[in-house]
């Protein structure tokens, strides 16, 4: 599972991906231990203390450290509410219980957050660094946050929490190259503290370095040992590289250290989806839904069930499944959530040749999100308008987005059939996902390069192009279906 880059093909998580994590992936990997009684230590001097007069308490909050790091997040959970219910003033173990306890809608968190920061307040500047920058994150200040993790980093240069939470929390933009160079700096300072290694493989291989996205990933298992999440990520890169049934075994290894770690069930489930056992599948999902910790992570797995169905060509089933999941997701205020479904709705009524289906799921989607997301509404009704093959919709919807957005611009040149056009617009995109791989073989069908675009379609079947579960907006499965037309 990632710890710090969801858009990449990955599961969110996951750890996703989701609860406190939907906000905070970028944090979750703050200090370093493998499963020992005591961990192994990610910095160069002492141990840090945390300010409670509960010993109890103080190990608590240690011992939810070390599983964030590892992306455990239910069983951190558990520790920081375990860390709050010993002592109720403990500062910083409130925050991170309310960056990451599923559940909790975002006026919650804050509330929770602000009472942790006054107790804080009285903590040492090592907490307070920590306790606010967790903070700015939960009202989504990443800018800010960014800053607070920066300074705390130089503040404290031999702490590899923060050397690895400045990693993780680029102020703006930053290329992939930089975020492979940002995580390289942290393992070669820390090369004993495991956690950076799962970062560094997944922008190993965002960068499509396979090889060496594997080596990063194995290192992480040799330095933790019997956690859940390292075992997780080594299976993903496997499964990336083609080696299944290595994949296979690392996912029930996963499983078998922590037998509530949900993403090995997920990423199980992912590998009989691309070997075609979409019953296998399906059940893997289920119990992933049934261990779920809050109801972001059920919203997600029942989603990714939902999904299931398309892949099975139950549009039906599938749409019943999403209406739940938006139904059940405005009733518990996780509008993001709603959001989603009601976008993965507008799809799937253009897969079923439904366009006033179309219309009114998009009209819900842009009655949910904040107007900060307009331009990610558009992509999703670009993506809908595609798939329905309304030309007219899909160039209003672009005329809408930046001149950046280069996939939705091939998208509508492949619809006005022109190849060329189209091709040079992927070119400028730099994607190589299915949605991209399928319209580049299309643009090459409109030039007449027709085995270049059988070629290219081919590569849409192989594992390098597989299903993913974080792909919520259901691209996979437009883009198989078109390349099956």
């Amino acid at each position: 599972m990632p710890g710090s880059q969801p858009s990449t093909a990955t599961r969110p998580s996951a750890a996703s991906r989701v609860a406190g994590a939907v906000l905070l992936l970028a944090t979750l990997a703050v200090t370093a231990a493998a499963q020992q009684p005591t961990p192994v230590v990610p910095t160069a001097g002492a141990r840090p203390t945390y300010t409670t007069t509960s010993v109890e308490a103080r190990q608590a909050l240690a011992d939810g450290l070390d599983d964030l790091a590892y992306i455990d997040i239910a069983r951190a959970v558990r520790r920081f509410r375990q860390a709050v219910a010993l002592d109720s003033s403990f500062g910083l173990a409130r925050v991170l219980h309310a960056a990451f306890a599923p559940g909790l809608d975002s006026a919650q968190r804050m509330a929770e957050a602000t009472r942790g920061m006054s107790d804080a307040a009285r903590a040492s500047t090592r907490e307070l660094l920590l306790a606010t920058a967790l903070r700015e994150q939960i009202a989504e200040r990443r800018d800010e946050s960014a800053k607070l993790f920066r300074a705390a980093a130089d503040l404290y240069p031999d702490d590899a929490l923060f050397a690895m939470l400045a990693a993780q929390n680029p102020s703006g933009q930053r290329a992939p190259a930089a975020t492979v160079e940002a995580f390289r700096a942290v393992t070669t300072r820390f090369p004993s503290f495991g956690a950076p290694y799962n970062g560094l493989a997944y922008a190993l291989l965002n960068v499509g370095d396979t090889t060496a996205a594997l080596e990063a990933a194995r290192k992480q298992v040799e330095l933790a040992p019997g956690q859940p999440n390292p075992l997780d990520s080594y299976a993903e890169m496997l499964q990336v590289a083609g080696r299944l049934d290595s994949a296979a075994r690392y996912y029930a290894d996963a499983a078998r250290a922590d037998s509530g770690f949900t993403e090995a069930y997920v990423g199980m489930a992912e590998l009989h989806q691309l070997r075609g056992r979409t019953a296998d599948a399906r059940a893997g999902l289920a119990t992933a839904l049934r261990l779920a910790a809050g109801i972001e992570d059920s919203l997600r797995y029942m989603t990714y069930l939902a999904q299931n169905r398309v892949y099975a060509n139950d549009l039906r089933e599938a749409g019943r499944q999403l209406g739940a999941v938006a139904q059940l997701a405005e009733q518990r205020r996780q509008m993001g959530a709603a959001a989603e479904a009601h976008g993965n709705l507008a799809v799937l009524a253009a897969l079923s040749n439904d366009r006033a289906g179309v219309s009114q799921h998009l009209e819900h989607l842009r009655r949910l999100r904040r107007p900060a997301d307009s331009a990610q509404v558009a992509r999703t009704a670009g993506l809908a308008w595609l798939t329905a093959g309304m030309t007219d919709s899909l160039r209003a919807v672009v005329a809408t987005l930046p001149a950046d957005a280069h996939l939705a611009r091939a998208a509508l040149a492949t619809l006005e059939k022109k190849g060329e056009d189209a091709q040079r617009a992927l070119e400028a995109a730099r994607n190589d996902g299915p949605l991209a791989r399928e319209l580049l073989a299309e643009a090459h069908a409109l030039q007449q390069h027709a085995d270049v675009a059988r070629a290219t379609r081919q590569q849409l079947h192989g594992l390098r192009f597989g299903v993913y579960y974080n792909d919520t907006d259901l691209a996979t499965a437009v883009a198989l279906r078109r390349a099956g037309k």
